[in-house]
C-alpha cells in the first residue's frame, strides 16, 4: 500500500499529483522528494530509494523518469533502455534492498499504463 505520494517541486509535478491522488481517492500526504528534478542525477535516486522501504507513489519529469526506472530495473544504461511516454504510470515492486553487486536493490516491473491515445 502507498503510504506517501512524492513529487518532484516544479508545478506540473504538484499539479499531476493532485491529479493521481483525487482520481485514486486516496489520503496519504503528498511530499516534495528531492531528487525527482529533470537536473537531477538519476543514480543518486535510485540510491536513495533503493535503501527505503516505504511503499510510495513517485511523479517526476523525462528523461530522468526513464532512467531511473531503468536503473532500478538493473539496466546499467538506464533510459537508454527504457522509454515510456508523458503521463505514463509504472509499477515496482522491491524484491530486495541493495548489495555490493546490486547498488539499486532487485526491483520487479509489477504494471506500465501508458497515457490515452492522443495525449
Amino acid at each position: 500500500m502507498v503510504r506517501v505520494i512524492e513529487h518532484s517541486p516544479l508545478l506540473r509535478s504538484v499539479q499531476t499529483a493532485r491529479l493521481v491522488q483525487s482520481a485514486a481517492k486516496v489520503r496519504q500526504p503528498m511530499k516534495v522528494l528531492a531528487g525527482l528534478e529533470p537536473e537531477a542525477n538519476p543514480r543518486v535516486t535510485a540510491t536513495q530509494l533503493a535503501r527505503s522501504r516505504t511503499a510510495r507513489l513517485l511523479v517526476g519529469h523525462n528523461p530522468h523518469f526513464s532512467s531511473l526506472v531503468g536503473l532500478l530495473l538493473g539496466l546499467r544504461d538506464g533510459a537508454l533502455g527504457i522509454h515510456f511516454r508523458k503521463a505514463a504510470l509504472v509499477t515496482l515492486e522491491r524484491l530486495a534492498g541493495p548489495t555490493a553487486r546490486k547498488p539499486y536493490g532487485t526491483w520487479r516491473l509489477k504494471s506500465l499504463v501508458p497515457p490515452p491515445v492522443g495525449k
